[in-house]
């Protein structure tokens, strides 16, 4: 077995010398990936610098992240999650897209597959806007509540895409959706880690094999009809049900009001801080899967710990971030 520093480069690597050894036998690769993943399965790469990494970030990583946000005076989330299934992210990228066809989401500083914190807040966003349009009936009150969610997610470029303003233009009353005042978002979310690997037969029981197979498209297009129709499996990996992410989010104090409507429409009494708040947001939000293929179950985590500080942002003020706000063209 050939000692890894890094386990994706060692992938990488392994894959390479597969595929050179192939054609100097004068065949064509096509057994490559099922072998690699056979060997990742069978322990036959060295994953002790994944299970090295996993432990650095537990007991390093989060503790500085979360020492430096409350110095700043941000009131904190710091989460535990389990997966309930397997997990999927950043499958059109990374390297492993160049292995595989299908990636995963990898940070090659610290050495791990991870959740960007880009795809958490996005999952927050699409999350309250679907949320606010079942919690009202009425377009006005709908557009207040989504005002006031995007103040924390962020006001930048398109308030809404087009792909929504299309589906969801009707229920709120509106024909366009323009910004008077863009902002960055209130609430940070950043990257989630894996802090315990799960049941996989690989790296550190935080990969598992798996395998897609499409069977509508061909050549990369949609088929006309089933007789075009030709199933070919992609092997690739994902991460492990049972592994354990940890996940943090942090926003500084609210203006009163804002902080008040928040609470309120997520159901918490009107005076609940902004942890709270925040806590509740992503609660909620998780429940309806991680990453993709969250349709067929993957995604799904089970939040085992929490740790929501607020004493830090009620004695200190971060630098001041206004909420944007949107002008709604009625229809």
């Amino acid at each position: 077995m050939d000692s890894c520093e890094s386990y994706l480069l060692c992938i990488i690597k392994k894959y390479e010398e597969r595929v050179l050894n192939y054609y100097k036998m004068g065949k064509l690769p096509t057994k490559v990936k099922t072998e690699l993943l056979e060997d990742i399965a069978s322990k036959q790469l060295d994953d002790r610098s994944l299970c090295a990494a996993i432990d650095r970030v537990k007991r390093i990583y989060y503790g500085e992240v979360l020492k430096a946000l409350e110095s700043l005076g941000y009131c904190v989330v710091d989460a535990t999650a389990r997966l309930n299934s397997r997990l999927l992210v950043g499958a059109s990228s990374g390297a492993l897209a160049a292995v595989f066809d299908i990636g995963l989401s990898w940070d090659q500083v610290l050495g791990l597959p991870f959740i960007p914190g880009s795809s958490l807040k996005g999952l927050l966003r699409s999350w309250s806007i679907r949320y606010c349009l079942e919690r009202y009936g009425d377009s006005q009150a709908r557009r207040g509540c989504i005002e006031d969610f995007l103040a924390l997610t962020g006001l930048g470029g398109e308030a809404l895409t087009r792909e929504e303003l299309r589906e969801y233009g009707s229920l709120l009353g509106v024909e366009k959706v323009e910004l008077k005042e863009a902002s960055a978002g209130l609430l940070l979310v950043f990257d989630a880690y894996p802090v315990r690997g799960g049941a996989g037969s690989g790296g550190c029981g935080l990969l598992e094999p798996d395998v897609l197979t499409p069977h509508y498209y061909r050549g990369g297009r949609p088929v006309q009809d089933e007789f075009e129709a030709t199933p070919v499996p992609v092997v690739h990996l994902s991460v492990a049900k049972g592994s354990e992410f940890r996940f943090t989010l942090a926003v500084p104090r609210l203006e009163k009001g804002l902080r008040s409507r928040l609470a309120g429409l997520l159901g918490l009494n009107r005076e609940a801080g902004e942890a709270l708040i925040a806590f509740k947001l992503f609660s909620e939000a998780i429940l309806e899967g991680v990453g993709a293929r969250t349709g067929k179950g993957y995604g799904v985590f089970e939040i085992t710990s929490l740790r929501a500080s607020h004493s830090a942002c009620q004695e200190a003020q971060p630098r001041a971030r206004r909420p944007g706000s949107l002008k709604w063209i009625l229809g």
